[in-house]
């Protein structure tokens, strides 16, 4: 979508997850850092871990790796689900304002790099995102709304018959509501 390096962004890029189960990645959740990589920093620690850390921090600066929660913070009693958790998993990496504003002109609502439909959920982080880092207002999720149809004809979903009756069986929706 956009030709710029992403590590000469004045901010972080928009993180979107790869593989299922698609979770929003909001502001200040990325870049992962686990847990135990952070505590064990100078207590003999894997060198190459500590080496990738300070490349992080030296990219984005020290705000934006997430502060660490304790075990009674993020256990059984509240803290994220299993299928919340973002450590270890994969991600297409965007700039954030570029891929709101590609999105809202074309009104196809897909990661551009595998052409899955985007969740509701991942397309309020990036409106979050943009506030978040003072990049303007998209209204990513207005758009998307006021289309009605959350399958995209350009994503890989809409490649399949059941895809293609799906999104007519929405279009009707949309037009008998």
């Amino acid at each position: 979508i956009s030709l710029d390096p992403l590590a000469e962004l004045d901010y972080p890029p928009f993180a979107v997850v790869v593989d299922e189960p698609y979770v929003p990645v909001y502001p200040g959740q990325w870049p992962v850092v686990q847990s135990s990589d952070r505590l064990s920093l100078g207590q003999n620690s894997n060198p190459e871990e500590e080496r990738q850390l300070a490349i992080l921090k030296r990219q984005w600066g020290e705000e934006m790796v997430p502060p660490v929660k304790s075990d009674d913070e993020g256990g059984k009693d509240g803290g994220e689900s299993s299928s919340d958790n973002i450590e270890d998993r994969n991600f297409n990496l965007f700039d954030g304002q570029v891929l709101a504003f590609y999105l809202v002109s074309t009104l196809q609502f897909i990661d551009p790099f595998n052409r899955r439909d985007l969740t509701r959920p991942e397309l309020c982080a990036l409106d979050a995102y943009l506030e978040a880092y003072n990049l303007g207002r998209a209204n990513v999720v207005e758009a998307f709304d006021e289309k009605g149809v959350s399958l995209s004809t350009a994503g890989a979903a809409a490649q399949t018959s059941a895809g293609r009756a799906e999104i007519l069986r929405q279009q009707a929706t949309g037009i008998l509501a």
